[in-house]
C-alpha cells in the first residue's frame, strides 16, 4: 500500500506548470368490536307466539356473534404482525467475519477514504467489480468558495474558469491547464465527479498509465481529488476482499487478499504488510 500511495503521488503531482500566472414504521390500528345484546322486556304479552320468536332471535344472535369475534380477533394480531417484523430484520445485509460474528451493512460498494498524516487515499468500489483510485490533491489545486482556483501556490481569478454546467475548463496564459466533463453532480456548482479530457495537467497525469485509462477528478467544496478510473478490480465475499490488477501499475508484491470488516461508515482491511487500514465512507 505504501508503494501504491507513492505511485499515485508521483503520477498526480501537478507543480510548476503555471507558476507565472496570475446530506415504516407501521402503525397498527386495532378495531375493537363491542357487541351488546339489548334485551327488551318492556311488556309481557299473553300470546305465546310473540315470546317464542323473541327468545329465538336472542339465542341466534348470541350463538352467531360471540364465537366469531373470539376466533377472529385473537389470531389476526398474533399471527400476522410478528412474522413480518422477523422477516424484515433477517433481510438486512449481513456477513460472518473471521471471528464468527455476524456483522451488518457488509457491502463495500461506494467511495472510501483513508486519511494519513501525509496523504489521503481514496477507493471507489463499484458494483461492476472495478475500482477507481484517487488521492487528495487539495494542497496542489482546488476551487475556492468564491469561485476562483488555487493552482501551484497561486490563486487565479474566476475569468480563468469556464463552466457551462457540464464542461469545466481552466485556461492560464492562453494555455489549456485542464478541461473536464462532469459525470455526476448538480449543474449549479463545481461539485461533482469528472472525467478529464485534455490540458497540460491531463498530459502529465496520463504519462504513467495505459492510454485507455481515464483520469478521474472529484470536486467537493474546497477539496479536490485526482486519480484514475477502473484502475483495479476487486471481489468481496464472506468477509474477505481481494484487490487485483496491481501489476498494471508496477506493484510486484501481488494482489491484496484480506479480511474486511465494516462498522458503521468505517471499512477496515489489511495492506501488503499486514497493517490495518481504516477507511471512512463518503458521498460526493
Amino acid at each position: 500500500m505504501k508503494k501504491l500511495v507513492a505511485f499515485l503521488t508521483v503520477c498526480a503531482v501537478m507543480t510548476g506548470a503555471f507558476a507565472s500566472c496570475g446530506s415504516e414504521e407501521k402503525e397498527e390500528s386495532e378495531s375493537e368490536k363491542d357487541i351488546s345484546v339489548s334485551e327488551s322486556s318492556e311488556e309481557e304479552t299473553t300470546e305465546e307466539t310473540e315470546s317464542e320468536t323473541e327468545e329465538e332471535t336472542e339465542s341466534e344472535t348470541e350463538e352467531e356473534t360471540q364465537p366469531e369475534t373470539e376466533e377472529e380477533t385473537e389470531p389476526e394480531t398474533e399471527e400476522e404482525t410478528e412474522p413480518e417484523t422477523e422477516e424484515e430484520t433477517e433481510s438486512e445485509t449481513s456477513y460472518e467475519n473471521s471471528a464468527g460474528e455476524t456483522v451488518s451493512d457488509a457491502s463495500v460498494v461506494g467511495m472510501w477514504i483513508a486519511e494519513d498524516d501525509d496523504l489521503t487515499t481514496g477507493f471507489n468500489f463499484k458494483e461492476d467489480g472495478n475500482t477507481d483510485m484517487f488521492i487528495d490533491m487539495t494542497d496542489v489545486t482546488h476551487f475556492t468558495s468564491d469561485g476562483k482556483i488555487f493552482l501551484d501556490g497561486e490563486i487565479f481569478e474566476s475569468d480563468c474558469i469556464s463552466y457551462d454546467g457540464t464542461t469545466l475548463a481552466v485556461t492560464v496564459n492562453e494555455q489549456d491547464a485542464f478541461t473536464m466533463v462532469k459525470d455526476s453532480g448538480s449543474a449549479d456548482g463545481f461539485d461533482g465527479i469528472y472525467t478529464m479530457q485534455s490540458g497540460v495537467i491531463y498530459d502529465s497525469l496520463k504519462t504513467s498509465v495505459d492510454a485507455s485509462t481515464e483520469v478521474l477528478i472529484i470536486v467537493s467544496g474546497e477539496k479536490l481529488y485526482s486519480g484514475y478510473k477502473d484502475m483495479l478490480q476487486y471481489s468481496a465475499d464472506n468477509g474477505t476482499i481481494k484487490i487485483t490488477g496491481l501489476e498494471s501499475i508496477g506493484m510486484e508484491d501481488g494482489d491484496i487478499e484480506s479480511p474486511y470488516e465494516i462498522n458503521g461508515d468505517v471499512l477496515t482491511i489489511n495492506d501488503f504488510y499486514g497493517d490495518k487500514i481504516e477507511m471512512k465512507k463518503i458521498d460526493f
